[in-house]
């Protein structure tokens, strides 16, 4: 019909909508329910070099094993991984809001790093296909994990390289420089 329409000289609009609200369990007084229709799950390993003398950290490789539901488009599906794990890399390592009595200090991208291409390190990507039934044709959402996954997985490998947590991001190198120092000299 659809296609039909299309060659017609004098045909309608044609809209059609929907709308699919997958079951859920509100939250309860103890805020406990079930508020997705699926959850995904991941396991991301960080590889860094750390330099001892002026606390820049190179992070070499990420693997990265995760639950996707279906896979319907590889290459959109490594993208949205890929964006998201730059978005977690510039949470660890460079990206700092700056205010000044309500006024935001480093509003420019010269002044305010975030990841690009040439910042990413190698990635090994592992998709782990599984049936999701409420998902549109058996997929899930998966780009909101490697944001909220990759600084702390990066912060790990840092401490596991130089035995110093950081609970607090950016990891700059002045962070790491001074926490190198003061572990150095107690």
């Amino acid at each position: 019909m659809l296609r039909g329409m299309h060659f017609q000289r004098h045909s309608e609009l044609v809209m059609v909508t929907d709308y699919y609200e997958p079951p859920s369990e509100p939250e309860d007084k103890n805020h406990m329910g079930d508020l997705s229709a699926s959850w995904a799950y991941a396991a991301y390993v960080a590889e860094v070099s750390v330099d001892t003398e002026t606390g820049e950290i190179e992070v070499n490789k990420i693997t990265v094993a995760q639950d996707v539901g279906r896979v319907m488009n590889r290459i959109g599906l490594e993208g949205q991984i890929e964006g998201g794990i730059a978005i977690g890399l510039g949470y660890a390592l460079s990206e700092q809001l700056q205010l000044e009595e309500g006024k935001v200090q480093n509003p420019c991208f010269r002044d305010y790093k975030v990841m690009t291409a040439p910042d990413m390190p190698e990635l090994d990507l592992h998709f782990v296909e599984s049936n999701c039934p409420e998902g549109p044709l058996g997929a899930k959402g998966i780009a909101e994990l490697p944001a909220i996954v990759t600084a702390p997985a990066v912060a790990n490998a840092v401490y596991n390289a130089i035995g110093i947590r950081f609970f607090d991001p950016p990891m700059s190198p002045e962070k790491v420089a001074r926490a190198l120092y003061q572990q150095q000299n107690q």
